[in-house]
């Protein structure tokens, strides 16, 4: 019994040594995948706005997001690095469409994005401190100051053509004034961190396993 009770404690232990305090990793909460290779896509230059909104699933920080996009190529196939690409997290209006409400911004820069072919590129938004819960409908938005004028695509983002996506919506801007109008959904992933719930369930297991040694040595064996 003491030997069972004493390989509990050694397992939790170990638990305890390969997940540190406050250590974990992150969840994919939300997410529409184009086909690949995408079929189709919006750009996102100084006359269109782009926006995919999406339900959130998970509680915690919004820690980073993906999408599916390409960049850089002239209508001749050579490479031009435009300005940079901005991307938001917005609140949205009872509407659905993206409101004016910024939670979050930063930008990529063309160089660091894949060049002529579609490819999920990783945004960090830990240090953005966006706090959700289930329910929140929130808006990820991209926009840029690089000139389309139909001579090149600065950035090019992926739809999702089949619907199966029912949580948010893709939306363009076309800078006329007239607003959001819906589209297919974008190509994304949301995601979160996870609980240290198995740091908790170790520290559990080593506390109890301890006490149980510790009360066995306590009670004196029974002589025959």
């Amino acid at each position: 019994m003491a030997s069972s009770r004493s390989r509990c404690l050694l397992f939790a232990i170990s638990l305890l040594s390969t997940t540190p305090c406050g250590a974990s990793s992150v969840l994919l909460d939300q997410f529409a995948i184009p086909p690949s290779p995408p079929l189709n896509g919006y750009l996102a230059e100084d006359t269109q706005t782009l926006a995919q909104t999406f339900t959130v699933g998970l509680r915690g920080r919004l820690s980073a997001i993906e999408l599916d996009l390409a960049c850089c190529l002239d209508r001749n196939g050579i490479v031009t690095f435009p300005a940079d690409l901005v991307i938001e997290i917005r609140t949205t209006l009872p509407n659905g469409t993206p409101s004016d409400h910024v939670l979050a911004t930063t930008t990529a820069k063309a160089k660091n994005l894949s060049v002529g072919s579609f490819a999920f590129e990783r945004i960090p938004l830990s240090s953005q401190r966006v706090e959700v819960v289930p329910g929140d409908v929130l808006a990820i938005v991209l926009s840029s100051t690089a000139p389309g004028l139909g001579l090149f695509n600065p950035y090019t983002w992926a739809l999702e053509t089949s619907g199966e996506y029912d949580r948010g919506t893709g939306f363009v801007n076309h800078g006329r004034g007239d607003g959001w109008f819906a589209v297919s959904d974008y190509g994304f992933k949301t995601y979160v961190p996870e609980p240290s719930s198995l740091a908790l369930m170790a520290l559990g297991l080593a506390t109890m396993a301890r006490r149980r040694i510790v009360r066995s040595r306590q009670v004196p064996s029974k002589k025959p």
